[in-house]
């Protein structure tokens, strides 16, 4: 109030008589002193946005896949990673049509997992007519054989050839055995260490690495630049039958997790949950995005 009866106090003084000058200065005066300045700062540190695997809501998908999306929409997702099921990639549309379907609601297909084992090529040029990025390799499966995950470095270098040919991009998605040694070596090292650095990416499930009794934020520093997509999945605070569940319930840090991943090079923060108690996946959902909007990154 007192910058109020300050202006008061010029404006008599200068014997402004116009009764509009004098309304249009007490205005803008008052705005000043009542509309907090925004802080772009924090502006900029809230605004990442962020995606979802549908495996997380595979069983809506199977039953109305449009209705799913209208829904994640809504909840603030902007980013899609699509699974192969058994609609495909694209769940029964044209790679066009759903390139153009989710565009329409503000949303853009990234990645996809599919079976890196058959018709690759052919899912290489349709992903690349969607406008995804990336085509992942989900799983491998556990083997006590070094010698079966060198056979994936192979595979995976010439995976990844045939995705950079059609302007996409090559990665593989862990799970928690790559993280236990076999035969005294780490599969992952191994994996991350032979294949094309160049051309071979990687997406880190935060969830699996932490089950496995390894360090996210270690393997991140260690090899960035390689992890361009990470499952944002949280951990249940348990020691036994443990599984995801909601963002900010568990006990994984996911902002200092979050922060590391985005300095190292990360671009694409994706959710995933797979265990459900007393919530539906969508409501689930909701919920992770909620938990995604509040969160402040560098």
């Amino acid at each position: 109030m007192s910058a109020f009866h300050n202006r008061r106090k010029f404006i008599h003084q200068a014997g402004l008589a116009g009764t509009g000058i004098w309304l249009a200065g007490l205005s803008s005066n008052w705005s000043a002193c009542t509309e907090p300045e925004v802080n772009k700062e924090e502006e900029k540190l809230a605004h990442h946005p962020f995606g979802i695997q549908l495996w997380s809501v595979k069983e809506d998908m199977a039953i109305d896949p449009k209705d799913v999306y209208k829904k994640l929409s809504a909840a603030g997702y902007t980013q899609i990673e699509t699974f192969e099921g058994a609609q495909g990639i694209f769940w029964g549309l044209t790679p066009a049509e759903y390139k153009t379907y989710l565009g329409d609601l503000g949303l853009r297909a990234v990645a996809a997992h599919c079976n890196i084992n058959e018709n690759f090529e052919k899912k290489v040029t349709e992903a690349a007519e969607a406008g995804l990025e990336y085509l992942i390799c989900p799983h491998i499966g556990a083997n006590d054989s070094l010698d079966y995950y060198k056979e994936h470095v192979d595979k995976f270098n010439k995976c990844a050839e045939i995705c950079s040919a059609s302007g996409l991009r090559f990665a593989y998605h862990n799970h928690d055995y790559s993280f236990r040694p076999v035969e005294g070596v780490l599969p992952q090292k191994l994996m991350m260490d032979r294949t094309d650095k160049d051309k071979v990416y990687f997406e880190m499930d935060i969830y699996w690495v932490a089950l496995a009794e390894q360090d996210p934020t270690e393997w991140l520093n260690k090899y960035p630049g390689r992890w361009p997509l990470v499952h944002v999945k949280d951990m249940e605070e348990k020691t036994e039958d443990i599984g995801s569940t909601q963002l900010g319930t568990g006990k994984l840090d996911f902002p200092a997790l979050l922060n590391t991943a985005k300095k190292i090079g990360t671009e694409y923060l994706i959710i995933e949950q797979e265990k459900f108690v007393d919530v539906t996946p969508i409501e689930a959902a909701v919920e992770n995005a909620a938990y995604m909007k509040q969160l402040k990154l560098g």
